[in-house]
């Protein structure tokens, strides 16, 4: 597929009636486009939209929206509110299982796939989002692009001001993603052996509120931590049983950056040919599926271990 080429494609009511009658026959997701508008009364059950890369993704916003909040599930999307405004990353963490706040600036709003990712999915949480949700993601995106993900001493500063938050917040919802934000502080602030307990009371959090997926991703962070830490027959261990979560939930990416920590993890323990071709493996595998930056860095890795 030439990736310089772009194609736009719009999903409405109908085409999810469609994807919902032939559901069967979709290689890469499937889209249920429930029926809106924005009366208060019903927000429809979460869309699941198929999106792959080099395809633009245009969806409709109600009429009487304020705004809409959309969730990657798979993939890094960019977010483009109105046709004139730039596409934006979708910076809330974890890494293609964010979530976007979008004001309604628009009729559309269109979402771009990273092309070096494979086939994932767009899931609209709701059409019709209300002010309070709206005012929490955008301050929640402006705490990870200017301080989570801004280095070591932003993070820091920004641990204080979350466990704050925390103490103040009853939404169970947002006090799942509060609880993930403040693991990824500590985690960016490089205090490892606090970030292993944060990220396990993140995953209780999203276990409480059914998101066994990022359930899964906050205890293959644990695992990480647990590696960075020297504490490798735990992490390993944790790696294991996060690959096995991750390979029940079809999200074949974590599953294998999990096998990936584990390949690291023998590096760390003097066995670097061992690591190699355990990362060979993981490498061909993440090729295998379209995941060409990801096979591209295993590669470098690869060499690296062979180096030494």
């Amino acid at each position: 597929m030439d990736r310089c080429r772009v194609s736009t494609r719009r999903i409405t009511l109908a085409d999810g009636l469609r994807y919902a009658a032939f559901g069967a026959a979709l290689s890469f997701g499937l889209a249920s486009v429930a029926a809106v508008p924005c009366d208060g009364l019903s927000q429809g059950k979460h869309e699941k939209i198929p999106i792959r890369p080099g395809v633009d993704v245009e969806i409709e916003v109600p009429a009487t929206s304020k705004g809409m909040l959309i969730e990657e599930f798979g993939g890094d999307l960019q977010v483009r509110a109105a046709p004139d405004a730039e596409f934006v990353d979708i910076v809330i963490r974890p890494s293609r299982l964010g979530i976007a706040a979008i004001r309604a600036r628009s009729t559309t709003v269109t979402l771009r796939l990273n092309p070096a990712h494979a086939a994932a999915s767009i899931v609209v949480r709701s059409r019709c989002a209300n002010e309070s949700d709206l005012r929490f993601f955008e301050a929640l995106s402006r705490r990870y692009s200017e301080q989570i993900e801004a280095g070591a001493s932003p993070a820091g500063e920004a641990i204080a001001q979350l466990e704050r938050e925390l103490a103040t917040t009853a939404d169970q919802v947002q006090h799942a993603w509060l609880s993930g934000a403040l693991a990824n502080a500590i985690m960016s602030a490089g205090r490892h052996n606090q970030s292993i307990a944060a990220f396990m009371r993140a995953r209780a959090e999203w276990q409480a509120i059914n998101e066994p997926v990022r359930a899964a991703v906050a205890l293959m962070a644990v695992g990480e931590d647990e590696s960075r830490t020297g504490k490798y027959d735990d992490a390993d261990a944790t790696l294991n049983a996060a690959r096995i979560e991750l390979d029940a939930a079809g999200l074949t990416y974590y599953a294998l950056r999990a096998r990936g920590q584990q390949c690291l993890i023998m590096s760390r323990r003097g066995f670097p040919e061992d690591a190699a071709n355990c990362e060979t493996a993981v490498a061909n595998r993440y090729e295998s599926i379209g995941e060409i930056a990801e096979a591209g860095a295993r590669g470098i890795s690869i060499a690296n271990q062979w180096m030494k």
